[in-house]
């Protein structure tokens, strides 16, 4: 008898344990592929659960092998992650740049002098020299990076060098990890290959102490500079990473160009709100545990340091007695690349030029020499019947086997993964940093923007192509590359809907083109053309197109275009096999919402009420404003409560605006304790209209956690109420809850209010206990009453213990109180808020040309915060001379900010032919300043020609859509 109750309870308590999505801690010892095991045992004794169970784990199982497919590819024979120093992670692997080659022994030295070279199989000496690369020269930054390094090997972390082309960034990387990091685990991923650390961070599998190799980390993130066929790494990975339970190292480098693009912003038009251009990458870059640290030239005590091995080394030697470029440039060979760039031929330049300026308006794939040959005719300076002329010039500019030619070759093949071939080339990476910087501003001729556009086959690089030329104002290549895209023929699935989604994106652009030149019938062919096509459908595009037709005063079409495609939506959705991912469903609302709504604008009433009352739900909300508005209101309220009911979305904030305009406070009650939060919102300001406060306050403290605003008139009644304890403890809830945006305001009040002790009673400990926002809220309560040093104190202690919102808070303070001399010390140890808060400062006193010289120290040494600042302070108040030739020169680098502050003060100052090339350039915002600039001066004909039909590539207008240039 108690045999068949201890097994009944043993498979009772397996049964339940398994049902389970995650086991307990203790039976973690089950590997998911003996987990399906014991469920295919059970048998007849598994429940649902448990099948629910299997599935996860079975699911897990398939995961972990793809993991390990993916690793047996990259460990190859070898089985196991290699440490530094092995052949797979010796420093060339890991994209360390080749030394110059060691020069040739004068002839009488004896042996016992000639330099002893090292088997590249084994590690430098004293006395024995690498032939790749030459002594390592200690660094300034080397300090900081080893620090970081030794706190990375117990807790993980995220360090990106940010420099210039050769300036030793990867070298250094290198040396510090193979010192501190030598029996971690390497991960080094072939550039673009994120997929590999995706699979990596989700395996189930521990991972080892690991290093995540991520040199010319661009090449990983989501952004512009992801080529065809490459995986970006997600931000969940990067958390998931640094989240392990052994400690993950990921080291990245970075050109201070490609960190600029991929944080860059825009304002959203609608909100005004700056948003990131590259969202995801810059979720990435904005991890708190990101550690960024610039790196420069040799300085002058590095040069000395590299003076005193060049005894040993005569690379180092070498590199120290050119003037014309630094130590790590020299080493690198940048001058043999400028020197054979210099005595290119013409058929070569064309080539150089022509691979660059591809580069420039955003092509990232390797160049083909289909697209080289063909875009190089552009810069031919003599006629060539043939393309006899291309081959030649091609052996030469990739030829590196001649000694003097070491890693030195201008333009470079780009290996396919399993190295079998080469798929492309592009131009090495000094001499393509130094053309696009050089090239900036200069056009591109007509035939090379034929071969881009007609030999780019990427769906990224057309996008970026076509936004290029849009940007240029050359609208006859944005719409051919955007029909380019629209056209494509691909046979889309629900594995390929990215690709599906960019053609509708085209198209979205194409037709906004095609608007403004007044081609509307085209624009409304291409949507629907666009649409007819298997899982190509994009509501938005419709939404948006629907919105311009009527910005334009189209309205009829517009409801005709909407009505015909909200029917073909719904067609679509009811047959399932023409949809892919997304919540077309959604769409499908929003547009019969802007379909419902221009019918109401417009008093299409008996339109209106015939989709009401065939049970499109959107109709409702429309309707029911039309019927208050018309003075209908019992009707009105009926037409709304049914669309409340049919889950309508704008039916209940509707019907509880009409509800308070017309005092129905009791249906407002009702419907507020129903949980209606918009009737809770109306019922609270018709309450304290009429006086009754104690109500009021007992539905905002029922609805105040969903709504922020409501936390903050809570408090404001009950401190007026004299229930001041019971204010803080909303406080205290909202900071419990994390709610910085709350507790600031809430904050704010009592202090007004005069309850300023228990603030702070409330705030100390979460300030102390190093909460992200507490310090600063904390400092302002005690700055705002006079006890500024400790503001002063907890702020500064919280900064150096790299509390980011602290130091900007601390800077903000310090200026506002003139605290100069603090700012001065601040701005002097490169703390780059400090530098922008006095330049502030000094700038309100009229002292510009002291604000600017800080923003321009603080720039060079490499402070991102004071980029928009010196941009935005020369752009108002600096003189077309100096001023320009400083932020074109900053441009050039790459700085954004400097380009947008360039194009204000050229605008400004009336400078159209300078602004012109900035037009040429590409820099957001220049198209558009330089034709109201026109309008300005009163040439308007010229702007409306330019605003409807873009330039010619000679910066000409173009008189129509088919005029060329």
């Amino acid at each position: 008898m108690i045999a068949p109750m201890v097994v009944g309870g043993l498979l009772a308590g397996i049964v339940a344990v398994l049902s389970l999505t995650e086991l307990p801690s203790w039976l973690n010892w089950c590997p998911p592929w003996l987990a399906v095991l014991l469920v295919a045992g059970l048998g007849g004794s598994a429940t649902e659960g448990l099948q629910r169970w299997a599935e996860h784990q079975r699911a897990v199982a398939d995961s972990e092998r793809a993991a390990v497919d993916l690793l047996r590819g990259y460990f190859g024979r070898h089985k196991k992650f290699p440490r530094f120093g092995e052949r797979r992670t010796g420093a060339l692997a890991l994209h360390v740049h080749p030394a110059i080659s060691l020069p040739p022994v004068p002839e009488g030295i004896g042996a016992a002098h000639r330099p002893t070279l090292l088997s590249r199989t084994h590690q430098a000496g004293k006395g024995v020299l690498d032939p790749d690369l030459p002594a390592f020269v200690p660094r300034e930054k080397q300090e900081e990076v080893e620090a970081w390094m030794r706190d990375a090997r117990i807790d993980g972390g995220f360090l990106i060098l940010v420099g210039d082309s050769c300036v030793g960034k990867t070298r250094l990387l290198y040396e510090a990890a193979r010192q501190h990091l030598a029996d971690f685990a390497v991960l080094a991923p072939v550039l673009g290959d994120g997929g590999l650390v995706d699979v990596v961070a989700q395996a189930t599998f521990p991972l080892p102490n690991l290093v995540v190799w991520l040199d010319e980390l661009q090449r990983f993130l989501p952004g512009p500079y992801l080529t065809a066929g490459s995986t970006a790494i997600t931000a969940a990975t990067i958390r998931r990473l640094l989240d392990a339970p052994a400690p993950v190292v990921i080291v990245g480098t970075l050109w201070p160009e490609h960190a600029l693009h991929l944080r860059a912003s825009a304002t959203d038009a609608p909100t005004g709100e700056a948003l990131p251009r590259n969202s995801d990458a810059a979720d990435i870059l904005t991890h708190p545990r990101v550690h960024e640290i610039r790196l420069g030239s040799f300085s002058e005590a590095e040069r000395a340091a590299a003076a005193r091995l060049a005894a040993h080394d005569p690379r180092l030697a070498a590199a120290l007695k050119d003037h014309h470029y630094n130590v790590t440039e020299a080493l690198a060979g940048v001058r043999e690349i400028i020197r054979r760039y210099g005595r290119a031929t013409d058929a070569q330049l064309a080539i150089l030029h022509a691979a660059a300026d591809a580069r420039r308006v955003g092509i990232q794939a390797p160049l083909t020499e289909t697209l080289l040959v063909d875009a190089a005719r552009g810069y031919l300076t003599n006629i060539e019947s043939s393309d006899d002329w291309f081959r030649p010039a091609m052996d030469e500019l990739t030829s590196h086997k001649r000694q003097q030619d070491r890693a030195t070759a201008p333009l470079v093949p780009v290996a396919s993964p399993d190295m079998r071939k080469a798929l492309g080339y592009t131009v090495t990476d000094y001499l393509l940093q130094q053309l696009t910087r050089e090239r900036r501003s200069q056009p591109i001729p007509a035939l090379t923007w034929q071969a881009f556009t007609g030999c780019t086959h990427s769906d990224g690089d057309l996008q970026r192509l076509a936004e290029s030329a849009y940007r240029r104002l050359l609208y006859e290549y944005a719409e051919r590359t955007y029909r380019i895209i629209v056209g494509r023929t691909t046979e889309f699935t629900s594995d390929n809907i990215v690709d599906a989604w960019d053609i509708a994106f085209a198209a979205r652009q194409l037709a906004a083109l095609l608007i403004a030149q007044g081609r509307a019938v085209e624009a409304v062919d291409v949507i629907e053309a666009v649409h007819t096509r298997k899982y190509c459908f994009s509501p938005q595009v419709v939404i948006w197109l629907a919105e311009l037709l009527t910005e334009e005063g189209r309205t009829d079409e517009a409801i005709d275009f909407l009505r015909g495609q909200t029917k073909e939506l719904k067609r679509l959705l009811r047959k399932r096999d023409n949809i892919g991912t997304g919540n077309f469903h959604v769409m499908a609302y929003q547009m019969d919402e802007l379909l419902d709504h221009l019918l109401a604008e417009h008093g299409r009433e008996d339109e209106l009420r015939a989709r009401y009352e065939s049970g499109i739900r959107t109709a409702a909300p429309e309707l029911g404003r039309l019927l208050a508005r018309a003075g209908q209101l019992d009707d009105a309220i009926s037409v709304l409560l049914d669309g409340v009911k049919t889950g309508a979305w704008t039916a209940e904030q509707r019907l509880a605006e009409i509800l308070a305009e017309h005092g129905r406070i009791e249906q407002l009650r009702d419907r507020a304790n129903a949980g209606d939060e918009h009737a809770a919102d109306q019922l609270v300001h018709l309450l304290i209209a009429r006086g009754h406060t104690d109500e009021a306050t007992e539905v905002l403290r029922h609805h105040a956690n969903a709504y922020h605003g409501r936390a903050k008139q809570l408090v404001r009644l009950l401190v007026a109420q004299g229930r001041t304890n019971e204010a803080i403890e909303v406080l205290e809830d909202r900071i419990a809850d994390g709610d910085w945006y709350d507790a600031e305001r809430l904050v704010e009040l009592l202090v007004n209010q005069g309850h300023i002790d228990e603030t702070i009673d409330v705030l100390r400990p979460h300030a102390d206990a190093g909460e992200r926002h507490m310090p600063s809220l904390l400092a302002q309560v005690l700055a705002a009453q006079d006890r500024l040093d400790e503001a002063i104190e907890i702020l500064r202690t919280h900064a150096d213990a790299g509390n980011w919102d602290a130091k900007t808070r601390l800077a903000e303070l310090l200026a506002a109180h003139g605290r100069t001399d603090a700012l001065h010390t601040l701005a002097d140890a490169g703390e780059e808020y400090a530098a922008a808060r006095l330049s502030q400062l000094l700038a309100g006193q009229g002292r510009i040309d002291e604000a600017v010289a800080i923003l321009r120290s603080s720039a060079t040494a490499g402070g991102w915060s004071v980029d928009q600042p010196l941009a935005d302070l020369l752009a108002n108040n600096g003189l077309p001379d100096g001023s320009i030739d400083y932020l074109r020169t900053r441009s050039d680098a790459g700085d954004f900010h400097a380009a947008r502050g360039l194009v204000s003060l050229l605008a400004k100052h009336g400078c159209v032919d300078k602004l012109s090339l900035e037009v040429v350039a590409g820099t957001p915002t220049a198209a558009t300043r330089l034709i109201d600039l026109l309008v300005e001066q009163g040439d308007t004909a010229r702007a409306w020609q330019i605003r409807r039909y873009g330039l010619n590539v000679d910066g000409s207008p173009r008189t129509s859509t088919h005029s060329g240039g």
